[in-house]
């Protein structure tokens, strides 16, 4: 019933409208009469049509609209043409008023916070003017309430639209509720535009470089596509989400960026705390078991399922595992993580399995791979496909070049290099994720490519101490950017071309602006929307090496200038050469 009312009942009023002010005008009415009486309506049509209440076109409209009402019956009730009766009809005049003043507002204000205290109020010019035609028809039964209405200059198709558009509001008033953070928007050009912007403007303003943010490229979903959450939980066994610049957790069962299996385990998990009594943790006093609810799916929609704690077990982890699996029959494993220290970070370094499998396998780039709780795995699977799709094209391989990859995680993009590269090298901190990325390696039958466990800047050392010169080094580093002492051992390697693949435009712009100083500047760069519905955006930017534009050089010099007392009168052939 409600998608009905928010989707086709604005339609069917505005056509209503539409086909009234027509009718009027080729029928009863000249020019004149319609422009002053009935445009209106048809103006409302349009702008229910493109069903957006928020434009000044709406503005314009409800102006207009009740400026003639209020013109209308001042006549009314000069002429005395108003019946007893009639005060029926306030309540429809009152809406009006209310929507007027509602759409002006919602349009001319940029405060966020004031915008939703006013959406709070958008039933209720939808409920004074659904109490109109409703009262009619208790009050006044002998009188049809179309004609009724047709007494104060309404048509029928406009009585009829009466009733349409108040329910219109009123059940579209329940998604005006939700702040506007937590309702995100719809996926837009100009919301693609704003992204591929901060992109570019990073790059030019803080990265110093010359470069266009040639593309940027949208998502298909962007519902349910996360394939990793990570609930936090509250002292009060609530599992949610942080709010901004904060640890207070707010309660979010239903959030629409994760998947159904990861939000019908975390209300599972809520009732087991309930059910046994289980303290939550507390990070203030350093007390409680139960941290954070992991939850990763794949494309078959399988989860693996991990609870983080602050201790060694929790009770009654039979019954946990029962709960869980009831409401997600797809889960392949319970994994418990063991953190005890005080810190932001959300895993510990010990994991137990309570039940099933500890791994989980997906398909990315055509590839399958298989991955542990700790390991890296972009969350939009579709739009990490295209990323490094983009990753592999900046890379220019044909097939002999070796190619780096820092921060490789289970492999993805490494394996995605092996497949056009000669060798491939991954690098990688979290000793399960280089292990999974070595089964990984072998269950695709991919031969050219080796992982080594280690920080990225000590592998980086090692390698260029061995005198490893890569074609391509790829790097993929966390939110925070690279380490300011890994550029310059990247750029001793002397790779023909760096891909660097990142999350955070701000610390993108800053490592590009340090690789300048290393002889490398951006060339190519573009935006991928990994995370629809947020500000944040995915890019690959590809570094190279200044070369010279002609393969020759011309070289300038004079015989008189040189000393050739050191040379002997003849020289044989061979001595030339």
């Amino acid at each position: 019933m409600k998608p009905f009312c928010k989707a086709v009942l604005p339609r069917v009023a505005g056509a209503l409208l539409a086909v009234y002010a027509a009718w009027m005008f080729c029928t009863q009415f000249g020019l004149i009469p319609v422009l002053t009486s009935y445009l209106p309506y048809l103006i409302l049509a349009l702008v229910l049509f493109k069903g957006n209440r928020d434009t000044p076109l709406a503005v314009v409209v409800t102006l207009v609209f009740l400026a003639r009402l209020w013109v209308t019956n001042i006549t009314m009730h000069l002429s005395n043409a108003l019946p007893h009766w009639g005060y029926v009809l306030y309540p429809y005049l009152i809406g009006e008023l209310l929507l007027t003043a509602f759409v002006l507002v919602n349009t001319v204000t940029k405060l966020k916070k004031f915008r939703l205290w006013v959406n709070y109020l958008w039933f209720l010019p939808g409920a004074a003017m659904l109490a109109c035609p409703v009262a009619l028809l208790l009050l006044f039964p002998d009188r049809p309430t179309i004609k009724t209405m047709e007494a104060f200059g309404c048509g029928p198709f406009v009585a009829l639209a009466a009733f349409l558009i108040p329910l219109w509001l009123v059940f579209s008033a329940e998604d005006d509720l939700r702040p506007y953070e937590e309702m995100g928007s719809i996926i837009t050009p100009e919301e693609l535009e704003a992204k591929r912007q901060r992109v570019e403007d990073a790059l030019r303003r803080v990265g110093g470089a010359d470069v266009a943010v040639g593309e940027i490229i949208g998502a298909d979903w962007v519902d349910g596509y996360r394939n990793k959450c990570q609930f936090p939980v509250s002292p009060d066994g609530r599992a949610g989400f942080f709010r901004a610049r904060s640890h207070q957790v707010i309660p979010a069962l239903d959030c629409r960026l994760q998947t159904s299996q990861a939000n019908a385990v975390a209300a599972a998990v809520e009732g087991y705390l309930l059910d046994h009594d289980v303290p939550a943790y507390d990070e203030a006093a350093h007390r409680g078991l139960l941290r954070h609810i992991y939850v990763r799916t794949n494309r078959e929609g399988q989860a693996l399922v991990c609870l983080v704690v602050n201790g060694d077990r929790l009770p009654a982890e039979a019954e946990l595992v029962r709960h869980i699996r009831a409401v997600c029959p797809e889960t392949v494993g319970v994994v418990l993580n063991v953190n005890r220290e005080r810190t932001n970070v959300v895993l510990g370094g010990a994991y137990r399995t309570l039940w099933g499998e500890d791994t989980i396998t997906d398909t990315l780039c055509g590839l399958t791979f298989r991955l542990s709780v700790p390991s890296f795995y972009q969350v939009n699977r579709d739009q990490a496909g295209r990323l490094y799709e983009k990753a592999v094209e900046f890379a220019g391989l044909t097939g002999r070049e070796t190619v780096l990859d820092l921060y490789c995680g289970a492999g993805t993009i490494t394996l995605a290099m092996a497949r056009q590269a000669g060798r491939a090298i991954g690098a990688e901190i979290v000793p399960e994720a280089v292990e999974n990325a070595r089964e990984n390696a072998q269950a695709n039958g991919i031969a050219n490519a080796e992982f080594f466990c280690g920080d990225a800047g000590d592998i980086a050392q090692r390698l260029a101490a061995e005198r490893l010169r890569p074609d391509v080094v790829v790097v993929d580093p966390p939110r925070k950017g690279l380490e300011e002492a890994v550029i310059p051992v990247i750029a001793s390697m002397g790779p023909e071309r760096i891909v660097y693949v990142s999350c955070d435009p701000g610390t993108l712009a800053r490592d590009v602006k340090r690789f300048s100083g290393e002889g490398y500047r951006a060339v190519r760069a573009a935006a991928v929307d990994l995370f629809p519905r947020t500000r944040h955006v995915e890019t690959v930017v590809l570094l190279s090496k200044g070369e010279i534009d002609s393969k020759k050089v011309r070289v300038k010099f004079s015989l008189e200038d040189m000393d050739m007392s050191g040379f002997q009168d003849n020289a044989i052939c061979g001595q030339v050469k």
